[in-house]
């Protein structure tokens, strides 16, 4: 009965999960905005921004990790999807 509800449970989780979930692809030469998680001290998370570094990317290896180059590192960087942002440029009109 136990093994009954926790599948039932976990059938429940997978299908909200499913419907929130947006899946994410770039192609090569794409800017993107990189998640970096990095703390400064005495300054409060509620107003930093997680997006900070830029770069574009240069090679996808599967569906949920990319090559990722910037002008701040030295060697491209493998990076998953989820850490990873569209930079949108609007035309000016």
């Amino acid at each position: 009965m136990v093994r009954e509800n926790l599948q039932k449970a976990a059938v429940h989780a997978s299908t909200w999960y499913n419907n929130k979930a947006k899946p994410k692809s770039f192609s090569t030469g794409d800017n993107v905005r990189i998640y970096y998680l990095r703390r400064y001290v005495s300054r409060t998370p509620k107003w930093q921004s997680w997006f900070r570094t830029e770069g574009r990317v240069t090679k996808k290896l599967n569906d949920a990790t990319y090559v990722v180059t910037s002008d701040s590192w030295k060697l491209p960087k493998v990076v998953h999807v989820e850490k990873l942002k569209p930079i949108h440029v609007f035309a000016n009109q």
